[in-house]
């Protein structure tokens, strides 16, 4: 069985160009400032490796810091993928 697909402006639902541009416009900004915030943790945890001076608890939190850090990021960046493909698909079907 095949879908058909049906367009808004087929139906009567007129298209909001606003409402998408500020819609995709915060959607940016929030992964803009979410990977800013992981890349602090980054910068926060080499900081505290570099300077553990050889004390283990320090070490480790360092690397679990980083860890962290590189692990939100690439979160980050494939989310920002998915919503921006989401965001094209639903700008072609409108």
């Amino acid at each position: 069985m095949e879908r058909e697909t049906i367009r808004g402006s087929e139906v009567g639902i007129q298209p909001s160009i606003i409402d998408e541009l500020t819609l995709s416009l915060v959607i940016v900004q929030v992964h803009y400032w979410a990977g800013a915030i992981a890349v602090l943790v980054i910068v926060i945890g080499a900081f505290f490796y570099v300077t553990a001076n050889g004390d283990a608890q320090k070490v480790e939190r360092g690397k679990m810091a980083v860890l962290g850090g590189a692990i939100g990021l690439a979160v980050i960046m494939v989310a920002f993928v998915i919503t921006q493909l989401v965001i094209r698909v639903a700008e072609n079907n409108v």
